[in-house]
């Protein structure tokens, strides 16, 4: 359903074995612990259910309408291409059960402002932020530095980005491959 920016829910038969979906028209698997894909004219404040330990790849992909997403602490992996395009999402809360952020997986929100990597995460994907123009501050809270891909922080905006670390981190931060670019 990548890329299906008019879509405006799936509907899943009662009687289906594998899937169902919310009142929104966002796809789960039956046991509701995967996110499969929600609609791409999903508006407005999406609440995740405490249920869901898996966000899909391309979950969110391209849902401009969407202003916020509360993703439930259980999640360990945003997959790659899971936020990105979503335009219209100014600010994300990682919660503290992420390991990884895979590539692309907040690429070209454009409204991103700030963002909050979690003492939890261990390694960021390539482009993992990229073309987030109004992307201007990044707090990194792990004392290690997560490892990285290339382009991470690539947000081609007016105004700088800041990239706040732990102050005894500095060094490590400076030395670590991607990080210093």
């Amino acid at each position: 359903f990548g890329d299906c920016s008019s879509l405006d829910g799936i509907w899943v038969d009662a009687a289906n074995t594998h899937y169902c979906n919310d009142a929104s028209g966002v796809l789960y698997t039956k046991n509701m612990t995967t996110l499969v894909h929600a609609p791409g004219t999903l508006s407005g404040n999406y609440v995740i259910p405490d249920s869901v330990i898996e966000i899909g790849t391309y979950a969110f992909y391209g849902c401009r309408y969407l202003t916020g997403v509360q993703i439930p602490d259980g999640i360990t992996l945003l997959g790659q291409r899971t936020f990105a395009a979503c335009t219209s999402l100014p600010s994300i809360t990682i919660p503290d059960s992420v390991t990884a952020i895979e590539d692309s997986a907040f690429a070209q929100c454009g409204s991103l402002t700030s963002v909050t990597i979690p003492n939890s995460v261990t390694s960021i994907g390539h482009s993992a932020f990229s073309y987030c123009r109004k992307l201007t501050t990044v707090y990194c809270k792990p004392i290690t530095p997560p490892t990285g891909g290339s382009s991470m922080f690539s947000t081609s905006g007016t105004t700088p980005l800041q990239i706040y670390v732990p102050t005894n981190s500095v060094n490590a931060y400076k030395a670590a491959k991607y990080w210093s670019d």
